[in-house]
């Protein structure tokens, strides 16, 4: 019997659920990563993340309430020295991605500690510093 490969399968689940609905590769991926690195950061990740949840609510076996939810989104987190700057968006999209990388890279750069944070429910990243 040949051994499931987990991380084959894993990364397979990923680009249909994350990428392929967005129309995006890795290569795209890897581009906004290179567009977030200059000479002032020391490290930098990216995140996608897709989460489902259903939930009822029986009462003497009828079925009282129910909800199901999708959350999905991105981070993009860069690292210099002490400060630390992220971007996030609930909308996993090109725009999103690269606006994400350019706002968390000038934020980085100035040295800004302040927090810029927009609406979580807009497709526009959210951005704050620590």
């Amino acid at each position: 019997m040949k051994p499931l490969n987990l991380t084959t399968n894993l990364i397979k689940s990923a680009y249909q659920e994350l990428l392929l609905p967005a129309h995006l590769t890795e290569q795209h991926l890897l581009q906004v990563l290179h567009m977030a690195l200059t000479r002032r950061v020391d490290y930098a990740d990216l995140y996608l993340q897709k989460h489902e949840a259903e939930s009822w609510f029986l009462e003497d076996s009828v079925v009282k309430e129910g909800s199901y939810v999708i959350d999905k989104g991105f981070g993009l987190r860069l690292i210099h020295g002490q400060s630390v700057s992220l971007a996030y968006s609930d909308d996993i999209n090109g725009k999103a991605l690269n606006q994400a990388a350019l706002q968390a890279r000038s934020i980085l750069q100035q040295g800004n500690q302040k927090n810029i944070i927009a609406s979580a429910a807009s497709a526009e990243p959210s951005f704050f510093t620590e």
